[in-house]
């Protein structure tokens, strides 16, 4: 058992299934490898910019993060932390470097690439899951973001086959 166990142990345990039961290509388990950790590291850098930011901020990206499936307006938002809409996107942007907007669809994207590599749910749920209300926009928006098809990035980098 792994010191730390819980997604430490969930992450090597992919990463092992993926080595000794695929048929993949060396290269594309390097590949993995290196999409796993860059989401991990992803992850942890938000956790840690999140304790330099002002708490309103960080409310702000904590219920984006845990409400990625709804409609995410700025003035939605802006009434959750107690700020106006003008208010909170000035801010936001000072604190994070993008607006609301990006920030949402960059999490969004995020989201989607670890989804398409872990899972079989198909395209069409995986954009419903995001808050995507069509197909069609979410795919427009990963191509638009990653350079390649929803579909073509799964097949790249799907750990179970």
């Amino acid at each position: 058992r792994l010191k730390g166990g819980g997604k430490l142990e969930t992450i090597v345990h992919e990463l092992l299934h993926a080595f000794h039961h695929t048929d993949m290509q060396r290269t594309v388990i390097g590949d993995l490898v290196w999409s796993r950790l860059r989401f991990e590291l992803d992850a942890f850098r938000r956790r840690e910019e999140r304790r330099e930011i002002p708490p309103r901020i960080s409310e702000t990206l904590n219920y984006i993060d845990r409400h990625l499936a709804e409609p995410l307006s700025i003035n939605r938002l802006a009434a959750r932390v107690g700020l106006s809409p003008s208010h909170l996107h000035a801010r936001f942007r000072e604190c994070i470097g993008s607006s609301p907007h990006q920030y949402i669809i960059r999490r969004r994207m995020q989201e989607a690439r670890h989804l398409l590599a872990m899972s079989m749910a198909p395209i069409k749920a995986i954009a419903a899951d995001l808050g995507y209300a069509n197909t069609e926009s979410f795919c427009r928006t990963f191509k638009s973001h990653f350079n390649m098809t929803a579909a073509a990035y799964r097949r790249k980098y799907m750990i179970y086959t």
